[in-house]
């Protein structure tokens, strides 16, 4: 089976968004078929003195998967956004 290694970027909804709190949450909403890369996931510096999640995870070749792990971390509370950075085939 194909799988994909992916890095995204989770962005923080203003200075009232704790970091902290939405990396704890990643590994709980993540679909099936996708891992995540513990030790390849943190907190980064952003802008202005700003910080985001930068995310890896290890997701199976399904149908739609990549769709429903993007909906998953946009349900985080305090996410504004999310960014694909980087995918590759492994």
């Amino acid at each position: 089976m194909v799988q994909f290694y992916s890095v995204y970027d989770i962005l923080p909804a203003g200075d009232e968004a704790d970091v902290n709190v939405i990396l704890a949450k990643v590994p709980e909403v993540v679909p099936e078929g996708v891992a995540v890369q513990k030790d390849e996931t943190g907190i980064k510096p952003f802008v202005f003195g700003m910080m985001k999640v930068t995310a890896t995870f290890i997701i199976d070749d399904i149908e739609g998967i990549g769709e429903k792990l993007e909906n998953a971390l946009r349900s985080i509370p305090g996410v504004d956004g999310i960014e694909c950075v980087s995918t590759t085939s492994i």
